[in-house]
């Protein structure tokens, strides 16, 4: 039995000392973008209701100030995505977007004023409506794409909905007594409970160079399990990190880990594991084949 070692993103130490800096400035230049875009959107409804915008403007400027107002949003969604890094789908992360949104709404409702050419409003709202396509179809096609991975397919949901079992007390698992050695990357032992289920549980390390936050790690199960098994893991050594399934299959499981802080020193991370299946019923069918009649 040979499991993939954890996936390391080696870091330079410059360069991890310089990227958080950097993201920093990304992210508060998309924030004052968006700021600003909002305290222009206030000035104009202010204008408007006072009286100073009355005459309706040529297609010609229209189309100067959709293009720039497009240019401002997109920069600082862009901005704010390259300072954001993996946090792109947090509250502040929707709060930024749809202000952004809210802000050019609420500018072409302003410049949208009587009188105006078809032609210009035709341009004018056909850019604005472009740049937000654009900005919400890559949006809803990055979480698409998470969700896909994060998933086991149809046929595994299925298998794991006709077997279900009650989750087994952590001490019935036969993790070792002891942590490895610091050189042991991985140790796991691999065992048939009383019923006929099977459990994998053990230790691993996971190496963080120095400037390094957050890595990926991945566990594989051989041979495979029968159906997609049961995972728990917990950090017990190491700087303190968040822990995240992404993706758990019957031959293998990967999990995203983030520091809580950018680490200052090369060191390691110790995580404890346990997978576990039931025992399959005797007229079960294995995952990745059907019973006879099914499509």
């Amino acid at each position: 039995m040979n499991p993939e070692p954890p996936a390391v993103v080696e870091t330079a130490p410059g360069l991890g000392q310089l990227a958080r800096p950097i993201a920093e400035l990304a992210r508060w230049m998309g924030v004052m973008l968006a700021a600003m875009l909002l305290a222009s959107a206030m000035v104009l409804c202010w204008r408007r209701v006072a009286g100073a915008l009355s005459a309706p403007l040529r297609p010609a400027p229209l189309l100067l100030a959709a293009t720039l107002l497009a240019a401002v949003a997109v920069g600082a969604r862009l901005a704010w995505e390259c300072g954001a890094g993996r946090e792109r789908t947090s509250l502040p992360a929707r709060s930024v977007a749809l202000s952004l949104s809210a802000a050019l709404l609420a500018i072409g409702a302003m410049l949208s004023l009587p009188g105006t050419s078809a032609g210009g409003l035709f341009m004018f709202w056909g850019i604005l409506a472009a740049e937000e396509c654009w900005a919400w179809g890559r949006a809803g096609w990055r979480r698409l794409a998470r969700n896909r991975w994060s998933w086991p397919p149809v046929h595994l949901k299925r298998a794991d909905a006709r077997h279900r079992f009650e989750p087994r007390p952590a001490q019935s698992a036969p993790v070792p007594d002891a942590p490895p050695a610091e050189k042991v990357t991985q140790q796991m032992v691999r065992s048939l409970t009383p019923d006929g289920g099977e459990v994998l549980a053990g230790w691993m390390r996971v190496p963080m160079a120095l400037g390094q936050r957050s890595t990926s790690v991945h566990l594989a199960f051989c041979p495979p399990f029968s159906r997609t098994p049961r995972v728990t893991v917990e950090q017990l050594e190491g700087p303190r990190a968040r822990i995240k399934t992404v993706q758990l299959l019957p031959y293998g499981a990967r999990f995203d880990l983030k520091l809580a802080a950018q680490s200052e020193t090369a060191g390691t991370v110790l995580l404890r594991f346990s997978a576990e299946t039931a025992p399959l019923a005797p007229d079960a069918t294995p995952t990745g084949s059907e019973p006879p009649g099914e499509a």
